[in-house]
């Protein structure tokens, strides 16, 4: 059998232009793996940062907080790291900052017993062992972070992933797991996230809401499904 060569270049060419146009002209298909799973393997690391980036500036406009380039790329790094790692998109953070710090780096929520620290508001109780798991991550990935620091921002934010893994994988072991229980149960505790006492209904409805109001002045929202 012959081969025409012209014939062969030909569709090499044509080939080649396809995958050009679809690279250059914002492929749909690339574009929506990008947004649904940027943590998959075929998303592309230098979109999905830049989305981070222009998400997290968004909320920080909103806000009216000024944070120096260095902390921005700081916190995109580590925002794309967990997002990686745990496959929790970064937007579900973002909308969880927004909520309970609006992006004070020194935020500090008192309680009765104890206290909640910097941009995810993290308690006391849970710090130091949800803190001994961010900062393995951190160091593998050689992100800078202050070791005893209850406000720092990369163990903040990396303390935030661990905590919501953890509470999602508990969930889904009593198959009792949605997106709703789950983003409550950052708020109330996994036990708080299923009581029927008034006080906790009341406190879940409150946080839900925000959470939805968070995402949607974001245009997050249809972003933020978790697999």
């Amino acid at each position: 059998m012959k081969i025409d060569l012209k014939a062969w270049l030909g569709l090499v060419l044509i080939a080649a232009g396809l995958t050009m146009s679809l690279h250059y002209f914002n492929n749909p298909v690339q574009r929506y793996i990008n947004e649904k799973y940027p943590w998959s393997t075929a998303a592309k690391e230098v979109d999905v940062r830049k989305s981070i980036r222009k998400n997290l500036i968004r909320g920080l406009k909103k806000y009216k907080r000024k944070w120096r380039r260095r902390t921005i790329n700081r916190v995109v790094n580590v925002l794309y790291t967990g997002q990686k790692k745990y496959k929790i998109h970064a937007n579900i953070i973002l909308g969880i900052i927004s909520i309970e710090s609006r992006y004070r780096v020194y935020a500090i929520g008192r309680n009765r017993r104890s206290s909640d620290w910097g941009l995810t508001q993290i308690n006391d109780i849970n710090w130091y062992r949800l803190s001994r798991v961010s900062h393995r991550i951190l160091r593998k990935k050689k992100i800078y972070y202050h070791r005893t620091s209850k406000y720092d921002i990369a163990t903040n934010i990396m303390n935030c992933y661990v905590y919501l893994n953890w509470s999602r994988s508990v969930l889904k072991k009593k198959r009792d797991f949605r997106l709703k229980r789950w983003i409550q149960s950052y708020n109330t505790g996994i036990s708080g996230s299923v009581s029927k006492k008034r006080g906790y209904v009341i406190a879940r409805f409150k946080y839900w809401n925000k959470f939805v109001f968070a995402m949607k002045n974001y245009r997050l929202f249809y972003t933020a499904q978790v697999l």
